[in-house]
């Protein structure tokens, strides 16, 4: 139980260290910002010559870089209100489907005697035609013991968890090819969202069996979207990448080492900005394994990123996607695409919030599962034990 008084004498006391923060990083900020404007005005050239022979410079720039003529590429529609700015979207978006991905999971309870877990995938598809076709679906994989690594008797092992969301991550993945193959070569093209990063460097924490996987399978997804010709579109609400910064750094520029991207460009843009397309060079350890050993494909440096203001309030959101989609033209139409569907979803892509609430598992989707689990072993003559911690749970949630 959280005791309000104590959290607050506790806030009170680091009043001073959180104001000193604020400080450091308006200072810090002002400085890098400037540079970045500086940035903005030289040629893709020679920020190229200054970048040569820099492994990992953090970014590299694109054409975008000289014909934006600045550090932002400005939205030239404007509306009056909301009303407007819905009836734009939906004339960016009749015949244009758009599908989006999310998944869920229940983990295994220790306060029962045979370990399962759930996993669910959520997918919306919205063809936006007269009439509203669309589709929303799930898919359920139940994991007994033996895929939560439990052997008889015995108890989970070790890194349970990195499985559950490795397995969910790839089902998540596997529906997205899936449906990109599915339709290859449409004209025009369904534009794919994915909840998240194209670039698996969260992974770089996990082991490495683990982290391979994730690598393995993003890239798969980025090289099924060059294959097939649909836009892919990674998108980032909340983005702590510094690919930016660490760029002007390279270049020479004073940008401190914790200043992200995002807050960065926050105040040079306004809704329905972003900026030009660079492509992603970080120092990553998982982006350094992205070639495919069978066709020796390399996609090292074939994902690219921009900034995105889609709320007026926030610091703008960040998109990632394959570069085949800025060398074949095709960036700004799909852009327009991921703004339209941010004005549905006031602020959010509305594939992605549809996605997610269908996959979505509550706690009470939690309790009928076990409760669904219990009478499924009852009708096995599986002898589950629950154990009293549990039952406790479930009467005082009742």
């Amino acid at each position: 139980m959280l005791v309000r008084e104590r959290v607050i004498q506790a806030l009170e006391q680091q009043a001073g260290s959180f104001r000193g923060y604020q400080l450091a990083q308006h200072r810090d900020l002002d400085q890098c910002r400037q540079f970045l404007l500086e940035i903005a005005g030289w040629p893709a050239r020679r920020l190229a010559d200054t970048l040569a022979g820099m492994p990992a410079p953090g970014a590299l720039p694109t054409a975008e870089h000289d014909a934006a003529g600045g550090a932002v590429i400005p939205f030239r529609a404007q509306w009056k209100n909301h009303e407007q700015a819905r009836q734009w979207a939906m004339q960016v978006l009749m015949g244009r489907t758009t599908f989006a991905v999310d998944g869920s999971h229940i983990p295994p309870q220790r306060t029962m005697s045979i370990p399962v877990a759930l996993i669910q995938i959520g997918w919306y598809e919205n063809r936006h035609q007269p009439g509203g076709a669309y589709e929303k679906d799930v898919m359920v994989e139940v994991l007994p013991p033996a895929e939560l690594g439990a052997g008889a008797g015995a108890d989970l092992e070790q890194g349970w968890d990195e499985r559950i969301s490795l397995r969910r991550y790839v089902r998540e993945v596997e529906r997205v090819i899936a449906y990109m193959q599915a339709h290859a070569g449409e004209d025009p093209p369904p534009v794919v969202f994915f909840d998240g990063s194209l670039i698996a460097s969260f992974a770089g924490r996990l082991s490495l069996e683990v982290q391979n996987a994730y690598a393995s399978h993003t890239m798969r997804m980025v090289m099924a979207s060059e294959d097939t010709g649909v836009p892919l579109i990674g998108y980032i609400d909340t983005s702590y990448a510094r690919d930016m910064v660490e760029m002007l750094r390279a270049a020479g520029g004073a940008c401190a080492g914790h200043l992200s991207d995002p807050i960065l460009y926050a105040p040079l843009m306004r809704w329905g900005d972003r900026t030009p397309a660079y492509i992603c060079a970080r120092d990553d350890v998982v982006l350094s394994s992205y070639v495919d050993e069978s066709s020796g494909r390399d996609f090292r440096r074939r994902i690219c990123f921009t900034y995105l203001k889609t709320t007026a309030d926030h610091p703008p959101a960040r998109i990632e996607f394959p570069l085949w989609l800025l060398e074949a033209g095709r960036l700004d139409e799909v852009l327009d695409i991921v703004r339209a569907e941010t004005v549905v979803g006031n602020g959010y892509p509305y594939p992605l919030e549809t996605a997610d609430a269908v996959a979505v598992l509550t706690m009470e989707d939690r309790e009928r599962f076990y409760e669904l689990f219990r009478q499924f072993a009852q009708r096995h003559d599986l002898p589950l034990r629950v154990s009293r911690k549990l039952l406790s749970k479930q009467q005082r949630r009742v």
